[in-house]
């Protein structure tokens, strides 16, 4: 069990530094580290981490957090380091060995190609311990899916065992078990194994109050990366008809349309209502993006002058969005040659 403490806040590093060393030992480690991250102190999260390794060397939980902000800075060796420091002060929390095989998959993914072989095969045995100490892990669980079907068979991947993992996690969450379904259904490349999984899918989402949108942005990730067109555009269309007031949904609905160059008329209604709003939903398209989709569907019904205007709003929005700075040069020069 993580100790009771007193949550801190930081709004610098000259703040942090700032906080009397006492203050450390009250401070929750993992949990003040990953609200420094979630608000972009990535810096100040490694200094605070550090410094609470160093002055609770025995405590598992404080280099937990090592290994946390470790990780965010992609020093994947330190993570590792601390991850496994945690292990030995506290060999029995699941949380430690799944975090454990969190820095081990990072570092593999880094290393690429036969070297990433050994930390692959690491990462997967401190999942599986994670998994033994504790069922209900079902982050260990899903990363356990997510290894089988991406590691070749020479590292221990077993599409077989992905199914299963992701079998045990429905038992558990029906919510977070579909969406692993659909993660299998789609490296099968099997149209009726992927459009059964949607549907299973679009049922819990319709009776589980699908609060954090877990299962929705699976069903979208299915219809996006689905292999055939003709399969996306079916399960587009059928999570567009369960959720057509969802503005992320419509603004995929509407992306989808523009690179088919179907119902170009309607998609700029759609784009139009997402660009309405306030502000794009925590984790959407950013407005960048979708001036700049608006100008494509624009463009392919041939209203250039309209096009060049929305282009040049995505690159004034957006600047490092490089697809949208071809459109926008590609077009001015064909309007400058007549």
């Amino acid at each position: 069990m993580v100790p009771m403490r007193v949550p801190l806040s930081f709004g610098s590093a000259a703040a942090w530094l700032a906080v009397p060393t006492v203050l450390l030992a009250q401070a929750p480690a993992p949990d003040s580290v990953r609200a420094l991250l979630r608000s972009g102190a990535r810096d100040v999260a490694l200094a605070y981490a550090r410094a609470q390794s160093q002055t609770l060397p025995n405590d598992a939980w404080a280099h937990h957090a090592l290994a946390l902000a470790a990780l965010a800075h992609d020093d994947h060796d330190a993570a590792v380091a601390a991850a496994e420091r945690s292990v030995l002060l506290s060999p029995n929390e699941s949380r430690h060995h799944e975090l454990l095989g969190d820095a081990y998959f990072e570092k593999a993914g880094a290393a690429g190609g036969l070297g990433a072989l050994g930390s692959a095969k690491k990462g997967k045995a401190a999942m599986e311990r994670a998994v033994a100490l504790d069922p209900d892990n079902l982050g260990a669980r899903n990363s356990l899916v997510g290894f089988h079907l991406e590691a070749p068979g020479i590292a221990g991947g077993d599409k077989a065992e992905a199914a299963r993992q992701a079998a045990e996690i429905a038992r558990r969450d029906p919510a977070r078990g579909v969406a692993a379904k659909l993660r299998v259904a789609l490296v099968s490349n099997d149209e009726y194994e992927v459009t059964y999984a949607f549907e299973q899918a679009l049922q819990v989402m319709a009776t589980a109050g699908d609060s954090t949108n877990l299962v929705r942005n699976a069903l979208l990730n299915a219809a996006i990366q689905a292999k055939k067109d003709a399969t996306k555009e079916k399960l587009m269309a059928r999570l567009y008809a369960a959720l057509p007031g969802d503005p992320v949904v419509r603004y995929a609905r509407a992306r989808m349309w523009v690179i088919q160059g179907k119902q170009l008329a309607d998609a700029v209604g759609l784009l139009q209502s997402y660009l309405a709003l306030p502000q794009p939903p925590a984790g959407a398209a950013s407005f960048g993006g979708a001036h700049w989709r608006l100008g494509q569907a624009y463009e392919k019904l041939k209203r250039e002058p309209e096009a060049l205007a929305e282009y040049r709003r995505a690159v004034d929005l957006l600047p490092q969005l490089e697809d949208a700075k071809q459109d926008l040069a590609r077009l001015e020069r064909r309007l400058a040659r007549r």
